[in-house]
């Protein structure tokens, strides 16, 4: 074939991908020079690629020799066989074992490797786990690829790619090396470099199988969060996120951990854009000013998974509690609004695998508070479980109804509580987990539930009330985290009022919300009213991870929450800045 005819007849765009050039929107990172934004430009309209950072251009054979090390003739050859501008050419292998014996021959890393990886946050556990290598001996590394056959993809124009004294990094997918990666000590025009004709995967496709993923730009960056205890992988650089990656991370909850720099900011956006439609949640870490990224921040002494984040999309895992719209002849006067306040006070909702305690003394609005939650989540269309062992299901259910639910509003509200049991309770929790992926479940109250008991009861828990209700009061945070929705459960107090008694009971739990209700008439005792009135004052006295001190004070006004007049004052002596301060 002529070469006008290879010229005319091969994509450009397409031979690139074919090569493992990862090409979006026409462009790519150049492969002759360091770069972070894409200059590397192809037009197939000319059937040309030119780079606007270093110069290099060329045709198809052009591109075809600089990427496989061959001269014109042999490009030549090999390009006359691709027929079709549509049949893009596929070079692709298996050749993993041969990496693997690479990886074996190079027998791990020296002293040199290690000390940078741990200047870099990376430990020898970690490094072991990725099998990260070293290349010490160019000349007797080049003799062994030949003597095994391995030459395709470790030469460039009969120059050998890892020359320099670099760091090997293989890549796996499902355990099989899949393509390997260089890094150069210092500075370099390329600090990284990848085998020729390889298309790159993801770093660490391992992460793909949990539902919270971070995902940075590079593997050092994953490998820190990994050390961290996260769990992470890489895209390999801010261009290389492939529309074929998006269905990995179907339904999952992503963290974007990029650099702080303008690729970065717009990898945040391009990778939210193809991610939107599948995952349940995707936040941005916000990285602050005078740091180049999530390492720079851990090398700092910073965690940067504690950094704030960019909601980027708000999946169903976070809950938000608003205000519902009132029905027409409902029971407005049992039904408080104005829960927008509690909303903020929690942080923006609470997170799906949450417990959540609503503690006060004998009839001070507990279950009542417990039901216009309810309530509002109901008419948000989150179908919600009840277990009552106060009162009866039929004073519940009355309740409900006076608020104007109907049953199409309650998942479940069993007329028979067969068992007071938590094996019972999560028994279930897991049937009705068969036909509805997410619920929130309420329990009316700690004091009558009995714990899971395995290998007999613990003397302790025999001797300690409040330690029994403690051992309780985790096992339903362990529920609620094991099947992935929230449990919201009622506490009575003791005379005290304060759950100082039982530790457990306080740091279990992911929130705890105090109900109070001052100056109540002897009348309203005497009846154990549980109506909320202008007395009662709701506060936050736990909120994880947002801190434990009391942020948040409200009471009724007319039916509608609002700040708590005192507070005012009280939030006056608040030092710092406080990002819940609502009041401001």
């Amino acid at each position: 074939m002529e070469t006008e005819q290879i010229k005319n007849n091969i994509k450009i765009s397409e031979l690139a991908q074919s090569l493992g050039i990862q090409v979006k929107n026409g462009k790519s990172v150049c492969l002759w020079h360091s770069e972070k934004t894409p200059s590397l430009s192809f037009n197939d309209e000319l059937g040309i690629f030119k780079c606007f950072g270093c110069d290099k251009s060329g045709d198809v054979i052009t591109l075809y020799q600089e990427v496989k090390g061959v001269d014109f003739k042999t490009a030549v050859e090999a390009l006359g066989g691709i027929e079709t501008k549509q049949e893009p050419m596929k070079i692709k292998k298996d050749n993993s074992k041969l990496y693997n014996k690479f990886i074996d021959f190079l027998g791990g890393r020296d002293e040199k490797t290690n000390k940078y990886l741990l200047e870099r946050g990376i430990t020898q556990e970690i490094a072991d786990k990725f099998k990260i290598s070293t290349i010490t001996d160019v000349p007797k590394t080049i003799e062994f690829l030949k003597s095994i056959g391995a030459e395709e993809g470790f030469f460039s124009k009969g120059h050998f790619i890892f020359s320099e004294n670099r760091i090997i990094l293989p890549v796996f997918v499902e355990e099989k090396i899949v393509t390997i990666r260089g890094r150069v000590f210092g500075e370099s025009d390329r600090k990284y470099i990848s085998l020729v004709g390889e298309p790159l995967p993801m770093f660490n496709q391992e992460a793909l199988k949990k539902d919270e993923i971070y995902i940075t730009e590079g593997e050092f960056d994953a490998m820190m969060l990994i050390e961290m205890g996260h769990n992470a992988c890489a895209i390999f650089g801010t261009n290389n996120f492939k529309d074929e990656f998006v269905k990995h991370f179907n339904d999952k909850d992503i963290v974007l951990a990029f650099d702080n720099d303008d690729p970065g900011k717009d990898a945040v956006v391009n990778v939210s854009k193809k991610l939107e439609g599948v995952a349940n949640s995707i936040y941005s870490i916000i990285i602050p000013d005078g740091y180049k990224d999530i390492t720079d921040c851990y090398l700092a002494g910073l965690d940067p998974t504690s950094f704030k984040r960019k909601e980027i999309k708000d999946g169903v895992k976070i809950v938000h509690l608003e205000d519902a719209s009132l029905a027409e002849g409902s029971g407005a006067e049992k039904i408080q609004m104005g829960f927008q306040m509690l909303d903020d006070a929690m942080g923006g909702g609470i997170t799906k695998g949450s417990s959540v305690v609503v503690a006060a003394l004998s009839g001070e609005g507990k279950t009542a508070f417990m039901q216009t939650i309810s309530y509002h989540y109901a008419k948000q269309n989150y179908l919600c479980l009840w277990f009552s062992y106060e009162e009866s299901i039929s004073a519940i259910w009355g309740r409900f109804k006076d608020m104007g639910l109907t049953k199409e509003n309650l998942m479940y509200c069993p007329i028979k509580v067969e068992d007071n049991r938590i094996d019972y309770i999560e028994k279930v929790i897991k049937r009705q987990k068969k036909t509805k992926e997410f619920f929130i479940v309420f329990i009316d109250q700690l004091s009558f539930l009995s714990p899971k008991i395995t290998g007999g009861m613990d003397k302790n828990m025999q001797l300690n009330y409040s330690l029994y209700l403690g051992n309780i009061s985790q096992q339903l945070k362990d529920i609620a985290m094991a099947n992935g929705i929230i449990i919201v459960f009622a506490h009575q107090l003791g005379k005290s009022g304060e759950l100082e008694y039982s530790n457990k009971i306080l740091s279990a739990p992911d929130k705890v919300i105090f109900l109070k209700r001052e100056e109540a008439s002897d009348a309203m005792k005497e009846a154990l009213k549980d109506d909320f009135t202008d007395k009662t004052i709701v506060k936050m006295r736990k909120n994880r991870p947002l801190g434990t001190r009391p942020i948040m004070s409200m009471t009724v006004e007319n039916g509608i929450f609002v700040p708590y007049k005192e507070f005012q004052e009280e939030r006056k002596s608040i030092k710092g800045n406080n990002p819940l301060d609502i009041f401001k």
